[in-house]
């Protein structure tokens, strides 16, 4: 399936320093950029940046002196998602976890896992099949947080939202991300382009290491 993307960005720098862009459709086996165009006004040299696993295609430039500066990408991308039953996949052991998802196991700034440990354990540790705790922790979130635009900032956390009840996409992710590391399960923060989504913004979701397989909720 294939789907047109886009983002118009509108920057003033009131200073000289470094910008870098996550906007870039990533490049991967379920997903080919077809085409893509990126330009900036005026023009500034660039250097795109990809993180060792493919996470994410990154633009860096360096901004010399004040002013503002317009950037434009659009792209054509072929999706080729599948559709996997994850209905009796057993729990990964720890020691058997691909060195690559080890990381996504650490408490981080916005998602603090060891925070969490008892809440998710208490809530969702009973559940034996790993798919089914996600499903169930993320069906608990939209049905207990709030979603309420203005109600956070940069400095929400994971821990901020599950007090507060109240969030937007972002403080859902933060939050699943959390719950599913304090459960042992691997999980990452992911950003996309929402389809049909009025206005056109960035979404935030999340994905979770199931069955060998990265699954997004």
């Amino acid at each position: 399936m294939k789907f047109d993307v886009f983002a118009d960005l509108q920057y003033t720098a009131n200073s000289a320093g470094t910008i870098i862009l996550n906007i870039h459709a990533l490049r991967t086996p379920n997903q080919n950029v077809v085409s893509e165009t990126f330009s900036m006004q005026p023009y500034i040299k660039t250097e795109e940046l990809v993180s060792n696993h493919g996470e994410h295609r990154l633009v860096r430039f360096e901004v010399a002196q004040p002013g503002e500066i317009k950037i434009n990408y659009k792209a054509t991308v072929d999706n080729a998602y599948k559709l996997v039953d994850l209905s009796n996949v057993e729990e990964t052991p720890v020691h058997l976890l691909p060195a690559e998802v080890l990381e996504y196991l650490n408490p981080s700034r916005y998602c603090q896992s060891d925070k969490l440990f008892r809440l998710a354990n208490n809530m969702f540790g009973f559940i034996e099949k790993p798919f089914k705790k996600v499903t169930t922790l993320v069906d608990w979130i939209y049905y207990n947080v709030q979603y309420l635009s203005g109600s956070t900032n940069s400095q929400t956390s994971a821990f901020d939202t599950v007090t507060e009840q109240a969030g937007v996409c972002r403080d859902f992710a933060h939050l699943g991300i959390a719950l599913c590391r304090a459960l042992t399960i691997p999980a990452r923060y992911f950003t996309g382009y929402a389809y049909k989504l009025y206005p056109a913004d960035f979404h935030a979701c999340f994905e979770a290491y199931i069955g060998g397989e990265w699954i997004l909720f």
